[in-house]
């Protein structure tokens, strides 16, 4: 029987007091901790910490710009717009663009919501971008069909705002209004964990000296008042690390046993492992990100950063690109062929030799100059290196034949 099945095993006795006082301070002296959990508490949880800043910082290494696409389908760059800056450099004077978006999703990532406030000139252009935290906003409100929001700045009375001012980025949404926060989806999993880890907290706290128990038969005429002053006194000489070599000297009643704690026999280790697998899984982050490499080899650690990247990755940066198009775009500019998107480009990270394979598949069909290449790569460019070639060695039987007979006349045609 392991030992937290002893420990738990109840045997009901019959137990004579004086006064509900001297049964109170043998309740007291149990100390069971308090496990109650709630959603703050699921801010200290590693495992939804860890997933809000995996996805922070990809978003927030992902280039922001602004294109537009001709009827052609050639897409350009407008680095000359005025709302390149802003997406692609520094959203504000005091924040680059890296610490920007890489905070924005953050938030929204670890709150469910996140929430930024366009600032505009006299002539309605937006000049610059400010996080506004979920702690100074609230709404929003659909009065007459449209959407409100009320903030609360320090020192200032509250005001209201209307959607169009405010980027509005949401994690997945029961009402389209505004999204779930994941400390509260995921409640269970993280009141499982938060009781684990609370339980190794109290192992290590205690001196992590579980090793040895005291076991005790009281008689029932013994003063409980007495008996848990002895504890009281054994406890505060001989517990922790820091007490160690001393000479023990038990209280009366009792005698020191072995204490075999094993926390493979607790299965706090697997509950937890098995918890973050579940925050992982509603995040949708491959668990070898989160350091469970068990059922993860290196032969598909690749194939499994290209479907967090398309499948993970890829909604996201949907439902930002569809924000900032929304309230950054007006409906002539979409029209014709104005797009904010981000540049994915940049989590496809491989190594050496397959990277070259693909650059040298896109060189052979004609999609990639040499000096393209060498950018990618960091080398210096060159001159001629600008032109795009193709490979041909195959040719249709059809081709292949006109050739040849334009090469071979036939004979009848010959004076022989």
């Amino acid at each position: 029987m392991s030992f937290l099945s002893k420990f738990l095993r109840v045997n009901p006795k019959v137990v004579v007091a004086d006064t509900a006082t001297e049964i109170k301070l043998i309740q007291d002296a149990l100390n069971f901790p308090n496990y109650t959990f709630t959603t703050e508490d699921g801010r200290r949880l590693s495992a939804v910490v860890i997933c809000s800043k995996i996805l922070a910082q990809d978003i927030g290494r992902l280039p922001l710009k602004i294109y537009q696409t001709d009827d052609t389908g050639n897409k350009t760059i407008l680095r000359n717009d005025y709302r390149y800056l802003i997406l692609h450099n520094h959203p504000n004077s005091y924040t680059d663009s890296y610490t920007f978006w890489s905070s924005v999703e953050f938030i929204r990532s670890f709150e469910g919501n996140a929430y930024v406030k366009i600032n505009r000139d006299p002539n309605l252009k937006p000049i610059s971008l400010e996080i506004v935290t979920n702690d100074k906003i609230s709404g929003p409100v659909l009065i007459n069909g449209q959407l409100y929001y009320e903030i609360s700045e320090d020192g200032k009375e509250p005001y209201s705002v209307n959607s169009s001012e405010i980027l509005h980025f949401r994690n997945l949404s029961a009402n389209g209004l505004k999204g779930r926060d994941p400390k509260e989806d995921l409640n269970l999993n993280l009141g499982i964990s938060y009781k684990a880890l609370t339980t190794i907290d109290n192992f290590y706290n205690n001196g992590a000296i579980a090793t040895k128990a005291l076991e005790t038969v009281i008689p029932e005429t013994i003063n409980p008042k007495e008996w848990v002053a002895k504890v009281d006194d054994f406890n505060t000489k001989y517990q922790s690390y820091l007490n160690a070599n001393k000479t023990v000297v038990l209280p009366p009643f009792t005698k020191l046993v072995d204490l075999n704690v094993n926390f493979a026999d607790a299965q706090f280790i697997d509950t937890i492992k098995y918890n973050n697998g579940q925050v992982a899984s509603y995040y949708g982050i491959p668990q070898h990100k989160l350091g469970n490499i068990e059922y993860s080899k290196y032969n598909n650690l690749q194939e499994m950063q290209a479907d967090y990247t398309k499948n993970t990755i890829g909604p996201i940066i949907t439902m930002y690109r569809r924000e900032l198009e929304f309230k950054l775009l007006d409906d002539n500019e979409v029209s014709e062929g104005y797009s904010i998107e981000f540049e994915t480009g940049a989590l496809d990270i491989t190594d050496s030799r397959t990277r070259i394979s693909n650059y040298k598949d896109l060189y052979s069909m004609g999609v990639i100059s040499p000096n393209q290449m060498a950018k990618l790569e960091n080398f210096p460019s060159f001159e001629g290196g600008d032109s795009h070639y193709i490979t041909n060695q195959a040719m249709s039987i059809e081709v292949y034949n006109k050739k040849n007979a334009v090469l071979t006349p036939d004979a009848s045609s010959m004076n022989i």
